[in-house]
């Protein structure tokens, strides 16, 4: 399996569930590990599909208010790249916006520093988050670092302990948001 593994923000991640108790037991499971103010949580069924779903979605005002500084901490502490130095000026000068601003370019801005992916729910797998074996996507991600094409077939375990250890790199409130996709 080729994709790309990548690191950062999971602005909405899409649960497929049988039924609304099965719902609940997954919002559980979830707010066990994440941050409980980080997310609004919808429960969603479609007429013509046999699935509901759960969907988690990251707050705006917790975005506008902490997701430069952890893009900027990211950049200055670990990943240390080429594009860091640009990066970090990037974000500083975003943080510097209003709330609106800010959610509007990290909702609409595809920038090779900072891209929001909208690949629907076959795009980043978030299977290793949840104990219950569930189908489990980020539909929004806001990456902070993106490889190239990598081979991985047995992940779970590694992107737990990756998420792990991002969420214990940081103090920033937005850290149980954190994930590790491919």
């Amino acid at each position: 399996m080729s994709k790309y593994l990548c690191v950062g923000l999971a602005k909405e991640i899409l649960v497929v569930v049988r039924d609304a108790k099965m719902a609940k037991e997954v919002e559980l499971d979830f707010f066990k590990k994440v941050d409980r103010n980080l997310y609004n949580v919808q429960y969603r069924t479609i007429e013509w599909d046999e699935n509901a779903y759960i969907i988690f979605k990251l707050k705006d005002e917790m975005l506008a208010k902490y997701a430069m500084d952890l893009m900027i901490e990211q950049h200055e502490k670990y990943i240390k790249s080429e594009y860091s130095e640009k990066a970090i000026e990037y974000f500083k000068n975003i943080k510097s916006k209003d709330e609106k601003e800010i959610i509007n370019i990290i909702n609409t801005e595809n920038n090779h520093n900072m891209c929001t992916f909208r690949l629907g729910w076959f795009g980043f797998d978030i299977n290793y988050l949840f104990e219950k074996r569930v189908e489990s996507y980020v539909t929004e991600f806001l990456t902070f670092h993106c490889s190239q094409e990598t081979f991985m077939e047995e992940y779970y375990d590694f992107f737990r302990y990756m998420r792990n250890l991002l969420i214990n790199s940081t103090d920033n409130p937005l850290r149980t948001a954190l994930a590790v996709s491919l």
